[in-house]
């Protein structure tokens, strides 16, 4: 109970979803749960929290780097079109006019990922009242675009479509007022050419999908994407798209399903060379942007597998060109007792340990989990052991 002091940084924890915490019985964190937040970002960046729970570390600069472009809700007003969701029901609604009824209409779940199924439009019953009726059902006259309130496995359902039809309040209808088929095709380019980042941008900033559902969206978390085109594009890195991959395939699927997800499974037999392979040049790559001198650099010398439960990863820093070795260790080291840190009942730190027996030579040591040899977490492995570097004089 104590007056914060304003010059710390904000620490914040994101406890996961593992069978101890559902059951009350303890919390568990990694060194990878901790996040610390200066006072300007907490104040001033509104994603920051989720940037957090979906990965953290460079993650928020990937979001800032489109912070200035245009939003797809302002190229929608600039290009004179119109955008909201359907209708919603009521006992308590009005009847609408004649030509509404005329107007078959699609269920929600008539459409996926990967079409609209338009065998499933059926008519509506003259008696059903309505609450809801976007702008006398401008949205409903095709060409239109539609877009289900969903975040599929692979994409956002959006649809460029060229038949009359209503539709419920959890689908997004896009509609020119001009008639403009070319602004329309030109947001489909768009979600088909940069669907992966928009997928990351909503797993990254939504404040329903991860939290409250987990694939459903709202209406503003499309409409606030940053709109890429041909006036608004960036240019992603190697390093940018990585972690976009790593957020869509693992990291939102950890915060869905925790222990059942494929991030904290063990790297599989017939994947483990080229996983941890791929985390040692990620890590040295970011490292060996400040470091590289005279032919000298990080490089993965050796991995070795200890036992089935954890990995170590030895880094060293010198101008040999040799490919890692894998070994195979049966020590009778209780790595265990090592990692795990009760710091009280009802907290436990799982350690990952990082050592440096010299100023030439980095090793980590880490379970055996997918998670911890994502690329996302080689750099911010890379970007702390710069920090450490700095701070002893290299």
């Amino acid at each position: 109970n104590e007056k914060p002091n304003i010059d710390n940084n904000i620490l914040h924890l994101t406890f996961r979803r593992t069978k101890a915490t559902r059951e009350r019985i303890v919390f568990e964190i990694d060194d990878y749960d901790l996040h610390f937040v200066d006072r300007i970002t907490a104040i001033n960046n509104n994603y920051i929290w989720k940037n957090n729970l979906v990965g953290g570390g460079r993650i928020k600069t990937l979001i800032e780097k489109v912070k200035d472009i245009s939003s797809l809700e302002k190229y929608l007003k600039k290009n004179n079109c119109e955008v909201g969701e359907g209708f919603i029901k009521g006992t308590k609604g009005e009847l609408k006019p004649n030509y509404f009824y005329n107007l078959q209409t699609l269920p929600t779940e008539a459409i996926d990922e990967n079409r609209i199924d338009y065998s499933a439009l059926t008519s509506i019953s003259r008696d059903t009242k309505f609450v809801q009726i976007p702008n006398n059902g401008i949205l409903f006259k095709a060409p239109n675009i539609i877009i289900k309130e969903n975040i599929g496995k692979k994409t956002i359902p959006v649809f460029y479509n060229k038949i009359d039809f209503s539709f419920k309040d959890k689908i997004i209808g896009i509609v020119s007022k001009n008639n403009n088929n070319t602004v329309l095709k030109s947001i489909i380019q768009s979600f088909n050419k940069y669907n992966d980042f928009y997928r990351f941008y909503i797993f990254s900033s939504s404040s329903q999908v991860l939290i409250n559902l987990n694939t459903s969206i709202l209406k503003k978390d499309i409409i606030n994407l940053p709109f890429l085109n041909d006036d608004g594009e960036i240019k992603l890195s190697e390093f940018d798209n990585n972690i976009i991959s790593d957020v869509n395939i693992y990291m939102q699927d950890f915060l869905r399903h925790g222990e059942n997800s494929k991030a904290v499974q063990p790297i599989p037999v017939g994947k483990f060379e080229p996983i941890l392979s791929n985390y040692g040049q990620e890590f040295s790559k970011v490292l060996n942007l400040i470091y590289e001198d005279n032919n000298r650099k990080f490089r993965l010398s050796d991995i070795v597998k200890l036992r089935s439960s954890y990995i170590a990863t030895i880094f060293k820093y010198d101008s040999k060109e040799k490919k890692p070795v894998f070994h195979s260790d049966n020590s009778k080291i209780n790595l265990k007792e090592l990692s795990d840190f009760e710091m009280s009942k009802q907290l436990t730190v799982n350690r990952i340990i990082k050592l440096y027996p010299d100023k030439d030579t980095i090793v980590f040591i880490k379970p055996n989990q997918n998670r911890y040899w994502l690329s996302l977490i080689a750099y911010r492995d890379a970007d702390k052991c710069f920090s450490d570097l700095s701070t002893l004089g290299y």
